[in-house]
């Protein structure tokens, strides 16, 4: 395929600005070069503040935090079919991360983020340029979102993402392809939760028994919830930072417990979080301690349903002309696709580019393979124009 040395460099350029999920001034550095790249396509381009979250820090506070805004450019804002094209500008690399450098080696450019997801952006921009430019009647109108904390669970930016939702017809994401070429099909759903242990300090020999240890007590709860998902078929609970404790010669008086639960159905989910804080509850009156729940974020899965079907039969059949894979795989892993889908939006969210082993030091982008996705959108985005699927 040949290559576009125009797009790799826009590629390249995004991926030089660190813009770690934390980082603010750099999400915002990129979202001011999308601007440039939009501004021919839309006269009306908003940067939308999200809200402070209350986060639980790792002293057991409670603060404040701000992310990034999220940028939105509407086309044709008239247009009652709309089709949101949604994509983030955050990466999982910190400012202190060790990669920062992009380079180019034959036919892999090899860079943080350059295949989740500024490949996956600088593709839809250009698929939609080519669009527009190459469309006489456009009659569908376009909602393009860029976030900046997806990688941490749009925590900040899902409200709004939510808000766009009865507006719109059907929605776009540009997460990487997964690396055999294929699409998510099914996505698990999940819930982001830490658990606040409250105890009583005392000192371990003198006082040990008037103490109540939250460390101790934490841990029964950690050893539950690790019980629990051998005991339900697709769930995946994941003790992710346990903290707690000082010195040894002190019964600590608090520990903190942060967890990550995924399943691909939704009523299993709601259903074991239930059965962890009851359980908590009766550590509570064994223990006398105090457990307090924090909830950072919620995603419902995204399951099939008769539009979804035939959304994506509409994309096999393109892919199909276009002598291109088009299979739909189940996957564990989560995007703002699940917001979407979530709200029985016909939502498709791996249109972006094709590479590998995202969110480590050694992910790729194989520019190769930028033609044809940008070509795979054209023309999904013609056969939208024409059926309103």
């Amino acid at each position: 395929m040949t290559q576009n040395h125009d797009i790799i460099s826009q590629i390249a350029s995004l991926a030089k600005i660190n813009s770690g999920s934390f980082n603010l001034l750099g999400c915002h550095q990129v979202h001011n070069q999308l601007i440039t790249l939009l501004k021919p396509l839309s006269k009306e381009i908003l940067l939308c503040p999200t809200p402070p979250i209350t986060h639980l820090n790792d002293n057991g506070e409670k603060v404040f935090q701000q992310f990034s805004s999220v940028l939105h450019a509407k086309i044709n804002p008239n247009a009652n079919y709309r089709v949101c094209l949604f994509g983030h500008v955050d990466t999982v690399f910190s400012e202190t991360h060790s990669f920062q450098s992009v380079t180019l080696l034959g036919n892999h450019l090899k860079g943080p983020g350059v295949t989740d997801m500024k490949g996956g952006i600088v593709i839809m921009i250009e698929a939609l340029k080519r669009f527009v430019a190459s469309t006489k009647f456009l009659n569908i109108g376009f909602d393009v979102v860029f976030n900046g904390d997806e990688e941490i669970g749009s925590i900040g930016s899902s409200d709004y993402l939510l808000s766009l939702c009865p507006s719109l017809s059907v929605a776009l994401g540009y997460e990487p392809a997964l690396p055999c070429k294929s699409f998510a099909g099914h996505r698990k759903g999940g819930i982001t939760f830490s658990i606040l242990a409250h105890g009583l300090s005392a000192h371990a020999g003198r006082d040990f028994e008037k103490g109540r240890n939250a460390v101790a007590a934490l841990s029964r709860l950690g050893v539950f919830c690790d019980d629990l998902w051998r005991q339900h078929k697709g769930l995946s609970i994941n003790l992710g930072q346990f903290i707690g404790g000082g010195a040894v010669n002190t019964v600590p008086d608090k520990a903190i417990l942060r967890i990550n639960m995924r399943s691909f159905d939704n009523q299993q989910l709601e259903t074991v979080y239930q059965m962890i804080k009851n359980y908590a509850s009766e550590l509570e009156n064994i223990h006398e301690v105090s457990f307090e729940f924090i909830e950072r974020n919620r995603r419902k899965p995204k399951t099939s349903f008769e539009r979804q079907k035939n959304f994506e039969n509409f994309l096999s059949h393109i892919s199909a002309e276009m002598s291109l894979p088009c299979e739909f795989k189940h996957t564990g892993g989560m995007c703002d696709g699940n917001l979407f889908a979530g709200e029985n939006i016909p939502t498709i969210d791996t249109l972006g580019a094709i590479g590998d082993y995202i969110h480590t030091e050694n992910e790729f982008l194989n520019i190769d393979e930028i033609e044809n996705r940008i070509q795979l959108s054209h023309n999904f985005f013609k056969l939208l124009n024409e059926k309103h699927i």
